[in-house]
């Protein structure tokens, strides 16, 4: 076969190409943060970028390779077979890589080339390129293993030397200090304060200059010449043999670690290639950020993450960010860090930005020993992501803790959430989310907010039961409270008692021993609800539970005759018209929640059916047993409802199948109405898009129509419409509107208004009076001269007009019948006069 260039389909994407190599005398480091940087030796430069051989080629090198890319551009318009590999299962089928990269499979035997995997051997392909991409990943997961050592190793080593010279430091420091407190201390045995004076006048031996003398030995004997006074001679000697002693230690002490990461550098030089350099070079201190080389890869995350980590290192310091300023007036405080650059687009810069600003101020409000992932939140943001050479070694994210928790620990969780913060049958549910949105108890919970806010009111309505219930017990108490304290006649009340007199007794009454202070009398919270209740108990309106018998008056007092026995009537007969209207407003309430209820399940089952049901020929005995397991589906117990449901989806998937198939394929090949079925059918049934989209999938299509019908129905619907069009187009138009009530109106009078008028005297009217009028025709007669073609010529370039081209003689028919019946326009007082 004959191969041809360009991008045919493959069975797998290209593997990634390996980075490009870095430039003669470059070398690559990792710094103490687990970031690579690379150095040159002999310029003594560090940067972040990757400088790759290509950026700094030389002038003659850059010119041999462009004019050898020429060169190769020639000789790649040929493509030819670079790698054949056989495809195990597929006996005789080989996978062929070409010189360009492109693959395609070929049979040895049949001669048969295909770019595309052949469907006999789909199977086979997808079984090798797994084998392949699981060896891939596999030494992906090796190298990078390989590299995690590396680096560790690295950071140990200058970990090392860093605690070698912070050794070597101190070391010196203390050298210092007990020369200095030896030169001091033997000038003030040797001289009195006058000598000390002349001593240092002529140049005494002191700290800086022993220090001077170990830094060069030749210059301290120099200087020892030229001081006389500054010691005696024999002492001199020995401090520059303690000098002398203390420097060559330092000296070994380092020649020892120099050679210590020598060796190590030399194990480690098959793996990372030759290099010269004995000790980790100093790391960059800024990246430039006008360089031209290639930048070492990073994903948006990572660089978000290091962007953000800059941002929390300058906390405490003098260039701190503002978290309430805006981004321009903050910008000058960091534009020049070395990390400013990580993310290329400014836009993702200032979206970072807002997110660590928002971090920032949550930890503010949470205050320092706030240990909440509020506070917490500017700092854990970088640490979590993954590092900038790939390896994401970071904490567990809330998700993946959340994902490894039962689903009744999670239920739990946000439970004891709910009772611990909801107290208030007034929550609402933004405020409660927005509050602990990044609560575990509350995330961790639910596949999404609708599950968590179904509990939620859930839960709102059992508190508000629970509230009533407590505020019954708790007024009932009080009752059974005014029962045992006041016992009194005078603490009672007639029943026709104003509230000034049963306030009046209220006051007196619940000062009495034993009232106030009995917990009863606080469980009641309003001291107005009290007095109230005093009110219906003084009156024998109301009383406790306990006391009422059977027929439910009290059974406390013994039944009397008189009087008193029609109040226990009257106060029953009360009692009872009281109950009857508390049992219809519990009635109308219970009613009007189970409408609220019911039409939140008919949402729910209805998103439920969005959800599962995308088939327009789905049964409702073939998805039942599917959908039942759902907790939606049980919100309506009415079977049939369900079932009601159901089949209006099933119709509204089929409405919106059969418009699509209209729209998208009738309209395509059928744009104009006058192609017929025989020639449009033909080319509907072979469209790809039907089968694609499985547009013959319609319940029409199911219940005995063919897709001849339903285009010759969709023509129907079409040819309406148009001439509903056409008839609005001719309605619109002014010339159409003007002429053709001018013609009715001459058609109406019978042509007498053309014709002169005779005046009384017997000669025309008005005829002497403006010879020139005669010869002008009037508007009735020239719409008599208005004919169909003039008014075909208007219409021509309208579409709705142009849209019955095949049928004239309907166009023109549907015309006549509408100038025919337009009314005559209505004439002016002037007119009629």
């Amino acid at each position: 076969m004959a191969w041809q260039g360009g991008n045919p389909a493959q069975g797998q994407p290209p593997p990634p190409q390996p980075p490009p190599s870095l430039a003669p005398g470059w070398t690559e480091h990792v710094g103490p943060q687990g970031q690579p940087y690379y150095h040159n030796a002999s310029t003594g430069q560090s940067t972040y970028s990757r400088p790759s051989a290509a950026a700094v080629a030389p002038v003659g090198v850059s010119s041999a390779s462009s004019a050898s890319s020429s060169s190769s551009t020639k000789a790649k318009a040929k493509e030819k077979p670079a790698k054949k590999e056989p495809i195990e299962g597929a006996e005789g089928w080989l996978r062929v890589t070409t010189n360009l990269g492109n693959v395609f499979y070929t049979h040895k035997e049949s001669k048969r080339s295909e770019w595309v995997v052949p469907g006999e051997i789909r199977q086979a392909v997808a079984a090798m390129e797994a084998r392949e991409r699981a060896q891939r990943e596999e030494e992906a997961a090796q190298e990078q293993q390989k590299e995690r050592e590396e680096r560790e190793e690295a950071a140990r080593k200058a970990e090392e030397l860093k605690r070698a010279r912070e050794e070597q430091e101190r070391i010196r420091k203390e050298r210092e200090k007990l020369l200095a407190a030896a030169g001091k201390r033997k000038r003030g045995e040797e001289q009195d304060d006058e000598g000390l004076e002349a001593d240092e006048a002529q140049g005494g031996i002191d700290a800086d200059e022993l220090l001077e003398r170990q830094d060069s030995p030749k210059r301290s004997r120099l200087d020892g010449d030229e001081g006389e006074s500054g010691g005696d001679g024999n002492e001199e000697e020995d401090n520059n043999e303690d000098d002398e002693d203390d420097e060559a230690w330092q000296k070994n002490v380092a020649a020892e670690m120099a050679a210590e990461v020598q060796k190590e550098q030399q194990r480690s030089a098959p793996s990372n290639g030759p290099t010269n350099i004995t000790l980790l070079p100093p790391p960059p201190k800024a990246p430039e950020p006008h360089a031209n080389e290639p930048r070492v890869e990073l994903s948006l995350e990572e660089a978000k993450a290091l962007f953000m980590q800059m941002l929390t290192s300058l906390n405490g310091t003098d260039r701190e960010v503002n978290p309430m300023a805006p981004w321009d007036k903050e910008l000058a405080k960091f534009v020049h860090h070395p990390r400013y650059t990580v993310l290329a687009q400014l836009r993702d810069r200032q979206d970072a930005f807002n997110e660590w600003c928002k971090l920032r101020l949550r930890e503010k409000r949470k205050g320092p020993s706030s240990s909440g992932p509020a506070s917490s939140a500017p700092t854990a943001a970088p640490t979590s992501a993954p590092t900038a050479n790939g390896n994401g070694n970071g904490s567990s994210s809330p998700s993946s803790a959340s994902a490894s928790a039962s689903k009744g620990d999670a239920a739990q969780h946000y439970q004891a959430l709910l009772e611990a913060e909801v107290i208030s049958t007034r929550t609402r549910w933004e405020d409660f989310r927005k509050k602990h949105k990044r609560d575990r108890s509350f995330f961790s919970f639910g596949r999404d907010d609708r599950e968590r806010e179904k509990v939620f009111r859930s839960f709102l309505r059992d508190l508000g039961e629970k509230k009533r219930l407590a505020a019954e017990k708790a007024e009932e108490d009080f009752l059974q409270l005014l029962e045992e304290k006041l016992s009194r006649s005078e603490d009672r009340v007639a029943r026709e008692a104003t509230q000034e007199e049963v306030n009046g007794v209220w006051t007196k009454a619940k000062k009495r021993e034993g009232v106030e202070v009995d917990k009863r009398y606080e469980a009641v919270g309003s001291s107005s609800r009290r007095a109230e209740l005093f009110g219906q108990w003084a009156k024998g309106e109301r009383r406790p539970v306990g006391t009422r018998g059977v027929e439910g008056y009290a059974v406390s007092h013994p039944r009397r005759d008189g009087p008193v026995d029609k109040k226990e009537q009257a106060l029953r007969e009360r009692e009872e018209r009281v109950r009857r209207e508390q049992r219809q407003v519990q009635g109308a309430n219970r009613r009007a929640l189970g409408q609220a209820n019911h039409q939140e399940g008919l949402v729910q089952f209805g998103q439920l059916l969005m959800d599962i049901i995308r088939n327009p020929l789905s049964r409702w005995a073939d998805v039942v047993e599917s959908i039942r397991s759902d907790p939606r589906y049980l919100i309506l117990e009415d079977p049939e409802e369900r079932r009601r449901l159901f089949e209006e989806h099933v119709d509204s998937l089929n409405t919106k199948r059969l418009r699509e198939l209209q729209e998208t394929v009738f309209e395509k090949h059928a744009p104009a109405m006058d192609i017929d079925a025989e020639v449009a059918l033909p080319l509907i049934l072979d469209d790809e898009e039907v089968k694609r989209r499985k547009l013959d999938q319609l319940k029409a299509l199911e219940s005995g129509k063919t897709m001849q019908d339903l285009f010759e129905e969709w023509s129907k619907q079409r040819e309406e419409r148009a001439k509903v069009a056409f008839m609005e187009m001719l309605k619109e138009n002014a010339f159409v509107e003007f002429w053709g009530s001018l013609r009715q109106q001459r058609r109406v009078q019978g042509g007498k208004s053309a014709a002169p008028e005779a005046t009384p005297e017997g000669g025309a009217g008005q005829g002497d009076n403006d010879d020139e009028d005669e010869d002008l025709p009037s508007l009735l007669q020239m719409a008599a001269n208005i004919d169909l073609d003039e008014i075909f010529d208007v219409l021509r370039n309208d579409q709705r007009f142009r849209a019955f081209a095949h049928m004239p003689e309907k166009r023109e028919e549907w015309i006549r019948d509408y100038l025919q019946n337009m009314k005559v326009p209505k004439t002016t007082v002037f007119q009629r006069s």
